[in-house]
């Protein structure tokens, strides 16, 4: 058994894509290891709007009133004020989960584990560009994944450990609506209000397809709350739960992705799993599932004329819209969880373990 520290910046209230892949991981691995997640109150080069006893205590509420992952096995919970040597357990492996926490790890001791990045976003949109970028080359090993991110590591002079694909979580996203069932005029879309997100593309993009047909449906979730960016007769779902994510994707023909750039692009491939056929813009961490004309379609960022587009040619051609979703689907299934624990285990935890606990 082998003891694994996940560390995390400020625990987050609403869900999160790359602190939900961190959950899942620490959860899978708690069947057979010691895990720690840790979150740390304090990280270089970043000004913190409150003081750290505030921070403390917001950390500490949302961590007794605010969980939104259930986690099924035993996992522990640690809140510290820095990443230190004397903050941190000892222990087998120790993973970075951002580019903020990856300096600070990168100055321990040996005796905190065997140092890992894991690098889930090209993540230029919270930090300077050359601090991200250096954070490739500070001696972790770093894991990516995707191809894209593997590109972008290694063209700023990083090395790459290993790519370990983000695994899906098909017990929960799964065909509950047969593909050929589903109102072909029904279409699902993430809103965030962060810029690179591209809701306002997507939201221009839906706009030209509701002045063509007037019986479309459209259902946008987010966990922001309803502002006045999304119009009128739009259902807007603020911060669903995992039962009504997975019966919004299983209730609607199309799913719609506008990001600019994405480290894996999670909420696509959830819609995959669930049988939508996939409108995305080529926003890098997609190019894993994503393969235009094969299982998805696929449009420039920024550009809300070719994501239209793409959803009309869905609308018109239902059969292809059919086709494209079915084969969506078949690919998304080799992205299971149990294929990047084995992957992580053998290449992090060590081979021999592995084979131990097999």
């Amino acid at each position: 058994m082998a003891v694994i520290s996940f560390i995390l910046p400020m625990p987050a209230r609403v869900p999160i894509g790359g602190y939900k892949i961190i959950f899942e991981y620490a959860d899978r691995l708690a069947k057979k290891h010691e895990v720690n997640i840790i979150y740390s109150l304090s990280l270089p080069y970043i000004n913190y709007k409150y003081p750290l006893i505030i921070r403390y205590f917001a950390a500490q509420y949302i961590l007794n009133n605010k969980r939104w992952y259930s986690f099924q096995n035993t996992i522990q919970f640690k809140i510290i004020r820095q990443i230190d040597d004397t903050s941190i357990p000892n222990s087998d492996v120790i993973v970075a989960t951002a580019w903020e926490t990856s300096y600070p790890i990168s100055k321990l001791s040996e005796r905190k584990g065997e140092k890992v990045y894991l690098i889930q976003g090209y993540e230029i949109w919270n930090g300077r560009k050359d601090l991200v970028e250096y954070s490739y080359k500070l001696g972790l090993k770093n894991i990516v994944i995707t191809k894209w991110l593997e590109e972008k590591v290694k063209d700023v002079g990083g090395i790459v450990y290993t790519h370990i694909p983000n695994g899906i979580n098909l017990a929960n996203f799964k065909l509950k609506t047969k593909i050929e069932d589903r109102n072909p005029y029904s279409i699902a879309m993430m809103y965030h209000t962060i810029e690179s997100k591209g809701s306002k593309n997507g939201l221009e993009a839906l706009n030209i397809v509701q002045n063509l047909y007037e019986n479309i449906s459209i259902t946008l979730f987010g966990v922001v709350p309803k502002n006045k960016e999304i119009p009128l007769g739009i259902n807007y779902v603020c911060n669903p739960s995992l039962e009504e994510l997975v019966n919004i994707y299983n209730s609607n023909a199309i799913f719609i992705c506008s990001s600019w750039s994405e480290g894996f692009g999670l909420t696509g491939a959830e819609a995959l799993a669930c049988g939508c056929a996939l409108a995305t813009t080529d926003n890098g961490g997609c190019r894993d599932y994503a393969i235009n004309e094969q299982t998805a379609l696929i449009s420039p960022p920024q550009n809300s004329d070719a994501l239209a587009k793409n959803i009309i040619r869905f609308l018109e051609d239902n059969k292809y819209r059919i086709k494209i979703a079915k084969q969506g689907y078949d690919s998304i299934q080799k992205f299971a969880w149990k294929h990047s624990i084995q992957a992580f285990e053998e290449k992090i935890i060590g081979k021999k373990l592995f084979e131990e606990f097999k």
